[in-house]
């Protein structure tokens, strides 16, 4: 194995596990979502990219329901309902609420296994190149 394959056979493994890991961690953050009417839960997403992959909930309240929010007035913006009636803008104060971490929880208990899936993924590409 010369010093080309063996970068590739490490990358591959890395970016291997990371998609694994990062599999898990979205199954245990489906699981440790807030769920209310499941609009936040069912916006969730995987995505795999070159070194890995993404994960996240597309509802623009996702980031605060995770983080938290430190309370503050909130302005919606004037819109139409389904059957055609028009609200007019308006604004309210929403009090300071506490973050979920969900996301981060489920990446810290996933994650926390990188180690060993690195390694698995290593040794069955390791398996693969010393049979050929």
């Amino acid at each position: 194995m010369n010093r080309q394959q063996a970068i590739k056979l490490l990358t591959e493994s890395i970016v291997e596990a990371i998609r694994k890991r990062g599999e898990e961690a979205f199954v245990i953050s489906l699981q440790k979502v807030p769920v209310i009417t499941g609009a936040l839960r069912n916006s969730g997403y995987e995505i795999n990219i070159d070194n890995g992959m993404e994960l996240g909930f597309g509802k623009p309240y996702a980031s605060s329901v995770e983080r938290g929010w430190s309370g503050g007035t909130i302005n919606v913006p004037t819109y139409r309902k389904s059957k055609g009636t028009i609200v007019r803008a308006y604004s309210y104060f929403s009090p300071p609420r506490e973050g979920q971490h969900f996301i981060e929880k489920s990446m810290t208990e996933s994650f926390s296994k990188l180690n060993e899936e690195f390694d698995s993924q290593l040794r069955q590409r390791f398996r693969k190149v010393r049979k050929v």
